[in-house]
């Protein structure tokens, strides 16, 4: 599987399961794409940490569009030091987080590949 592939599956799988499931569920998801997938280190972390930086701002963007950026802006300004003070700032942060905890764990699924092929 190529990395437009992995990225995609990753997204779409995600974006279906964590509609019905706890956020923490892209972590099994970037395990097995990452095991499965084919990709080298460098290209299973950044599937994994795209796909998630994109779904997490996104829709964390349509949340924000619905209440006219009244919550974000608040947050925002609560945590001034990590967002810079602005509702931009926090739904980048917030994209960062989701990227980081996918990217991980698709490159341990790499990594757990790389151990269990030694054998």
């Amino acid at each position: 599987m190529n990395f437009v592939k992995s990225l995609l599956a990753l997204l779409v799988i995600n974006a279906i399961l964590q509609y019905f499931l706890p956020w923490y569920v892209m972590v099994p998801v970037g395990v097995a794409i990452g095991y499965f997938g084919g990709l080298s280190r460098w290209g299973a972390f950044g599937a994994g940490f795209l796909s998630m930086f994109l779904l997490w701002v996104g829709y964390a963007l349509y949340l924000d569009n619905a209440n006219n950026h009244i919550l974000s802006t608040k947050v925002a300004q609560i945590l001034a030091a990590l967002t810079g003070g602005t509702g931009i700032g926090l739904l980048l942060l917030t994209g960062v987080v989701g990227g980081l905890v996918s990217g991980l764990a698709t490159l341990s699924g790499k990594l757990l590949n790389v151990i269990t092929a030694k054998k």
